[in-house]
């Protein structure tokens, strides 16, 4: 077994003889199953994924990101499907926040929102963004939340500098982590496929704890904790991505 990352407290691992998927709960010990890809091959590695439960069909859903496109398998029907959209070339990440399913685009910066159902398809939200230093934006990007906000993380290829930008849904822009005047901690990998953002109040042990790094534009507010593997946090196991499907 092969392992690829973390979605939903899951570990996600693929079988590398036969191309198929198990999602391991360390908590709970629940085992998922999905079949193996049609787009699977030795040289071409998962671009992201997410476990999320949709309330329409009372399932979970693995959704992934790969070779330009979005495909989805529903727990226990054996079956891959694809949604049928344009090619998300310079997208990255699959996030889900208050109950929708986002992907960033890795040049603009502009959001494509996932609906599974009653009618799989993509929609596309442009955002504005104002570059300030272009050396720190290369297609390195992660989605994070926290509450009531969706966060866009970049890093540069050149030194361990991570730039936070909060996005306000009121105007479809994304704001520079030091006008939020907010306190967060970023625990990422360093592949940035699974990152999470959490207030200091809710942490049980103090930040030194852990190495950290000043957020680039946070004004000295926000922190980032880098992990090569990633950091496993227990709640979400208990916790599914619960699909808004109201609209």
């Amino acid at each position: 077994m092969c392992y690829l990352g973390l979605s939903c407290g899951y570990l996600v691992l693929i079988r590398e003889e036969t191309k198929d998927f198990w999602l391991v709960n360390l908590i709970t010990r629940h085992e998922l199953h999905f079949p193996p890809a049609p787009w699977v091959c030795s040289s071409e590695p998962v671009c992201s994924f997410i476990l999320v439960f949709s309330p329409s069909i009372s399932k979970l859903v693995f959704v992934m990101l790969v070779k330009k496109q979005i495909w989805f398998s529903i727990a226990d029907e054996g079956a891959w499907n694809r949604v049928s959209t344009f090619h998300l070339k310079f997208y990255k990440d699959l996030h889900a926040f208050k109950g929708k399913i986002y992907t960033l685009h890795s040049h603009n910066y502009h959001l494509c929102e996932l609906t599974l159902n009653p009618e799989p398809k993509v929609t596309l939200l442009k955002t504005k963004h104002l570059v300030l230093d272009k050396v720190l934006f290369f297609p390195q990007l992660g989605l994070g939340s926290c509450g009531e906000n969706l966060y866009m993380m970049d890093r540069s290829i050149y030194d361990d500098v991570i730039n936070v930008y909060k996005l306000d849904f009121g105007e479809m822009e994304w704001v520079p982590f030091q006008d939020t005047g907010e306190e967060h901690g970023f625990f990422l990998s360093y592949a940035f496929d699974h990152v999470d953002a959490v207030k200091p109040e809710l942490w049980a042990d103090p930040w030194s704890h852990y190495p950290r790094y000043d957020v680039g534009n946070g004004d000295g507010h926000g922190r980032y904790f880098p992990e090569s593997e990633g950091w496993y946090f227990p709640h979400e196991c208990l916790n599914a991505n619960l699909l808004d499907e109201s609209s």
